[in-house]
């Protein structure tokens, strides 16, 4: 009988292209990657590298999750600050045309399960990124590429307690819909895009190519990727256990570069 998953608290965050599915083929497929790249430089400048995080595919967006045990007052103000950086630095080069995204975050318990993970945040996440008052707002703030909910215990255990450049004055509370009669209490805000890249910050660049179309098939990236699922077991090892862990397909696109040697420091910028 197989023991069950380890349960994990972590962050959880989950992103959404607003009218993705308006788009013709080739910009979904542009705009994908540069979904993945913008996350994937977001969440280093927070100091979080790409195998340490767990990412599932949405189609028209990305679930993240965080590695247990960040320093949250770091990571969470700085990555979604960076993913505005990111979106305004994309949306003046203008190939794809304007390009302005959703994102959710929640936290709570999370465990391995047979098509991803499971966990209520997870749940919690996706109902807050696709509900109406953060799609009204992303609407209506013609000046923002950006539109942020937080759940209230984040809000309170992040925003609150610290200075940080997410001002607390800027965020609405609303409480949203669930299931069961349920309601969520978040905190909502649209960041307001920098329309010009302050000095000394390094740029994201959407033309450079991610790892989707670098090239290695997934067929190439299997005999390496079962490697670094082992060496890089987001729920730790087992100690009593000598089944090997199973490769998850959501692993792969953090494997191109897994040698921080290869990394530019952050001032060079990312990719």
């Amino acid at each position: 009988m197989s023991r069950e998953p380890r349960a994990v608290r972590s962050t959880c965050l989950i992103t959404d292209i607003e009218g993705f599915r308006t788009r013709d083929a080739a910009t979904q497929r542009e705009m994908q990657r540069r979904l993945v790249t913008m996350t994937e430089w977001g969440l280093r400048k927070g100091g979080i590298r790409r195998y340490q995080a767990r990412y599932q595919d949405r189609g028209d967006g990305q679930l993240v999750i965080l590695p247990a045990g960040i320093d949250e007052f770091t990571v969470v103000p700085t990555f979604i600050l960076s993913l505005r950086d990111a979106l305004a630095d994309s949306n003046r080069e203008g190939s794809i045309g304007r390009m302005r995204v959703r994102l959710a975050l929640a936290q709570g318990v999370v465990q391995d399960g047979y098509l991803g993970v499971v966990s209520r945040a997870v749940v919690v996440a996706s109902t807050i990124v696709d509900a109406d008052a953060l799609r009204r707002l992303l609407t209506a703030s013609r000046h923002s590429d950006l539109a942020v909910a937080l759940t209230d215990d984040i809000y309170t255990d992040v925003v609150v307690p610290k200075p940080t450049p997410l001002s607390d004055r800027a965020f609405t509370a609303v409480s949203i819909p669930a299931k069961n009669n349920e309601r969520i209490g978040v905190h909502i805000q649209a960041l307001h895009t920098v329309d010009a890249k302050p000095a000394g910050r390094a740029s994201f660049d959407p033309t450079v190519a991610g790892f989707a179309l670098a090239g290695i098939g997934l067929p190439g990236l299997l005999p390496i990727a079962d490697q670094m699922v082992h060496e890089h077991d987001y729920f730790g090892p087992d100690e009593d256990s000598h089944v090997d862990s199973a490769w998850h397909p959501e692993d792969t696109h953090a494997l191109a570069e897994h040698d921080d040697g290869d990394e530019p420091d952050d001032d060079q910028g990312w990719p």
